[in-house]
């Protein structure tokens, strides 16, 4: 696609369930967006327009998205559904989708990755008022490896999205960027940031998505049809 080239260290631009009760806020994948769309997009600014194939695939509890850009790149990623969204984070081989419900100073949240096995994880951060500071992950269990972990994530606004930046224990460290829908906060994330986030607002056969990558604070649009 046109978008930003994140395998140029993200410069270049393309040729124009849980065990926490509390962790609860997704409820994964209905399976009901599932199937092949054609997507027409612009990149973030304005910057050129793009057109892509996307697929969507069912994965118990989250989805697949493959999105296919002529006949060289492609990227993939993984989605949570939520009510009137599905949620994505999206990169070239390792890429992290984190969907957190803001309630106070508390983040309650559901995860998946390149890894995941069909279930999602869980986090729950606690930290300041408001989307700017440190926070403290309280809870955090990987369904796919049976764990438990800790450690602190630190949230920053910038333009049109936030900046992520995860200290895990056992050394585990991502980057990434987030935007805001409402009362949810999703969140594309990978060892190193090179990872973007993508957000569709569900309109009946059509998806109308909005997308950030880590070269740019700004927004682009990706609107898909079901073919």
């Amino acid at each position: 696609m046109k978008l930003l080239c994140l395998a140029c260290s993200l410069g270049l631009l393309f040729a124009c369930q849980s065990n926490s009760p509390q962790a609860t806020p997704a409820s994964g994948a209905s399976g009901k967006l599932a199937g092949k769309y054609k997507a027409r997009a612009t990149n973030p600014g304005g910057a050129g327009t793009y057109t892509a194939e996307v697929t969507i695939d069912h994965s118990d509890a989250y989805y697949s998205l493959t999105w296919r850009v002529g006949k060289e790149r492609s990227y993939r990623g993984a989605g949570i559904e939520l009510p009137g969204y599905l949620a994505a984070g999206w990169g070239l081989e390792q890429y992290y989708v984190f969907v957190y419900e803001i309630s106070g100073s508390r983040l309650l949240g559901r995860w998946a990755h390149h890894g995941s096995t069909g279930k999602l994880s869980s986090e729950v951060l606690q930290g300041p008022p408001g989307l700017n500071g440190n926070f403290t992950i309280v809870e955090g269990y990987d369904a796919a490896s049976s764990a438990t972990y800790d450690g602190s994530v630190s949230i920053a606004p910038n333009g049109a999205v936030y900046r992520f930046q995860y200290r895990r224990s056992g050394g585990v460290t991502l980057a990434g960027l987030g935007l805001k829908k409402g009362k949810w906060l999703i969140v594309g994330a990978a060892p190193g940031g090179a990872a973007g986030v993508m957000v569709y607002t569900l309109s009946g056969a059509s998806l109308n998505g909005q997308w950030a990558q880590p070269t740019s604070n700004m927004l682009g649009t990706e609107y898909l049809s079901k073919l």
